[in-house]
């Protein structure tokens, strides 16, 4: 499926891949276009949810990337600096905040998923929660109320959550199926938002890393 971001023919697109007939493992991975047809980034997934392990698939363990990409917008010709995550990765806080602060300082997130019916607070309360929390934007592309081959549902649900943790474009309803449109960009209010409370500044990396558990600095 593919998550597009506004103003632009970037997408991604997800899948499995094999690198190449010799290859043992398999990842679900997500691809970035940008509106040239260039490939930007390849991403594999990390965090295997359910019965993923067993049918195959393997976690990934290679290192996040951010790209910058260009984008037409209404002031003249801008760059976003865009990073993949896929599905359950998102629900992770620390995969989110690696890639905001450095070196990444990613701006925007975009995330394909297959989401069932039965966790849809994933969508319309954990995808807002990691944009405010980090001060980003995410994209946030689902599957449609269609039946899984488990005899399960999707929840639909796409959406873009902005760094205030209001909706840009979305939630769609459970059964729509459409292109997601949304401008994204920081408003004199989000500014002020990010300033009152600058959530990665005030961050304690050294009280977090006295608990086990590191993060640098922004």
């Amino acid at each position: 499926h593919r998550c597009a971001s506004a103003g632009s023919a970037s997408g991604g697109s997800g899948g499995v891949d094999d690198e190449g007939a010799a290859a043992r493992d398999f990842w679900n991975t997500a691809v970035l276009v940008d509106g040239k047809g260039e490939l930007r980034l390849r991403y594999r997934k990390h965090h295997l949810w359910g019965n993923e392990g067993n049918l195959g698939l393997t976690a990934s363990e290679e290192d996040l990337q951010v790209v910058d990409l260009a984008f037409e917008g209404p002031a003249g010709p801008c760059t976003i600096r865009t990073s993949l995550l896929i599905c359950y990765d998102v629900e992770y806080p620390e995969m989110v905040r690696i890639l905001a602060c450095e070196p990444h300082r990613a701006e925007l997130v975009l995330v394909p998923t297959a989401l069932p019916y039965t966790e849809p607070n994933a969508a319309t309360k954990i995808v807002p929660a990691r944009a405010m929390e980090n001060r980003i934007f995410i994209a946030y592309c689902n599957y449609p109320c269609v039946q899984r081959v488990d005899g399960e549902y999707f929840c639909g649900n796409s959406c873009i959550a902005g760094p205030d943790a209001e909706f840009v474009a979305g939630p769609f309803g459970w059964e729509e199926e459409k292109l997601l449109l949304g401008n994204i960009g920081w408003t004199e209010h989000l500014r002020w938002l990010a300033e009152e409370t600058p959530y990665l500044r005030d961050r304690r990396p050294d009280f977090y890393r006295s608990q086990g558990h590191c993060q640098e600095k922004s």
